[in-house]
């Protein structure tokens, strides 16, 4: 016969059991656990869309990769034909960002991360091509730039503006570089350029002296064509190109206008990435101003009001931490309001304590005169001087319920009390002639309150207590 109790080797069983479900459990955890830990380290890599090889946002785009060199956040150059290509890319999920020109139209599901600097339209002229100003490109070879890029947007509005359109002219769509070769073969006229300041092509050009810049308008005049330019294309402003800017070009100021390029990015894109990105590009400020000198004034304080998108949540996000948090803001107003709320409690505390108190002392006259006319009954042998003392609780009594009304006194335990030794010095003299009261109800005690017991209520118990006492004397 076994010793054990009759549920011991289930016991003993169970025990390995549980021992391998913990076990389990356990490294299930530390799995999921590592799992986590490098899904969150993982390289998160995104697609940037930028443009031809020889441009400047294919240059730029390298910048930018090489700044997010260790920041968790790679980038995939995607060499494009220009800004409205990269729109379409964004649009079509193909990228995640995008560089892209302020002539191009906004399109709907792209959000600014941010502006990375500026453009200007400079237009290359022959100088045997004798050509003074836009409306003189009637008929000659022009270079607009690829078909799906900023620089056309740009060079087509400006023109319109000059009553040209691609009719008047013979529009050649060339890479910045194929332009300028095709410059120095004598094959074009002028080569139009959306470009930061110093772009090496346009350097490049001048310095062989067969060229200039030509102007769009008087830089100094207000109303000149300039102004027309921007009025008719928002998304440009006024801007000069000064003199010696390319060496010894130009011998004196050249008016012409400005965008902005913009980094855009998809608006599906998690806001953790774009603030990584946001944050990675300006502090890489200096790197990226290697590639053009120009993004050296990169700055996050820009004008909203300017830009042609939406800030990015993400982008946002980063641009307002620095921002105080909303108590910071407005403690003044904060602490302004809590000090006013402060007095005003404290007054109508110090109120309804002025009002006990008033109402308290209402309350002891009331028992004083009270406890005279209890004087008055047990000293009262004459039926003239019990009708007094009657007359007297009735006139006290209809006071004490007057101010009742009138909210001088409330019905709680000691204004009962009162009213039951009114009531007691009505009932002790009713036996004078004619002098019968019917007893006046008492106000019903709070819901909270503790009510007596019905058979034995303290205005019955005071009642009796007064009647015993005048049949013993």
């Amino acid at each position: 016969m076994s010793s054990e109790p009759p549920d011991a080797n289930g016991a003993a069983e169970s025990t390995p059991s549980r021992r391998r479900a913990i076990a389990l459990a356990v490294a299930t955890a530390a799995v999921a656990i590592a799992a986590i830990t490098l899904y969150a380290r993982r390289k998160r890599t995104l697609r940037l869309a930028t443009g031809v090889r020889d441009g400047t946002f294919y240059a730029l785009g390298l910048a930018l990769q090489r700044s997010l060199e260790g920041s968790g956040v790679g980038l995939t150059i995607l060499n494009t034909g220009g800004s409205e290509e990269n729109l379409s890319l964004l649009q079509r999920g193909a990228a995640e960002l995008a560089l892209s020109s302020s002539a191009v139209p906004a399109v709907e599901g792209v959000s600014l991360v941010c502006p990375i600097g500026d453009e200007l339209a400079q237009i290359i002229v022959r100088t045997s091509a004798n050509v003074r100003s836009p409306s003189d490109l009637v008929g000659k070879r022009v270079s607009v730039g690829p078909l799906r890029s900023g620089t056309r947007f740009a060079a087509l509005a400006v023109l319109a503006h000059f009553g040209l359109t691609e009719r008047s002219f013979r529009a050649l769509s060339l890479s910045p570089t194929a332009a300028k070769e095709a410059f120095i073969r004598g094959e074009i006229d002028a080569l139009f350029l959306l470009s930061p300041l110093r772009d090496p092509v346009v350097d490049a050009l001048l310095a062989r002296g067969e060229c200039e810049l030509l102007s769009l308008g008087a830089p100094e005049e207000v109303g000149s064509a300039l102004d027309g330019i921007c009025a008719s294309a928002p998304s440009f402003q006024r801007a000069v190109i000064p003199v010696l800017s390319y060496g010894v070009a130009p011998t004196r100021p050249v008016g012409t206008v400005r965008g902005t390029t913009y980094l855009l990015a998809r608006n599906s894109l998690s806001d953790s990435a774009v603030a990584r990105v946001t944050e990675m590009i300006f502090r890489d400020k200096v790197r990226l101003a290697r590639v053009d000198p120009s993004l050296a004034r990169m700055t996050e304080q820009f004008d909203r009001g300017v830009v042609t998108y939406p800030i990015h949540v993400g982008a946002d996000q980063h641009y307002r931490r620095a921002e105080p948090s909303f108590l910071e803001r407005y403690s003044d107003p904060i602490s302004l309001a809590m000090s006013l709320l402060a007095v005003a409690w404290s007054a109508m505390n110090a109120l309804r304590t002025a009002r006990q108190r008033a109402r308290l002392h209402r309350l002891d006259d009331v028992h004083r005169e009270c406890a005279e006319l209890e004087v008055r009954s047990r000293a009262a042998r004459t039926e003239d001087a019990r009708r007094a003392v009657y007359e007297g609780a009735d006139d006290l009594r209809t006071r004490v319920f007057d101010q009742l009304v009138t909210g001088k006194f409330v019905a709680d335990d000691a204004f009962r009390i009162l009213v039951l030794r009114l009531d007691a010095l009505v009932a002790r003299n009713d036996g004078v002639p004619g002098m019968a009261l019917a007893p006046v109800p008492l106000p019903e005690p709070p819901a909270s309150a503790e009510t007596p017991p019905e058979d034995g209520s303290a205005e019955k118990i005071l009642r009796t207590s007064v009647d015993d006492r005048e049949r013993g004397g």
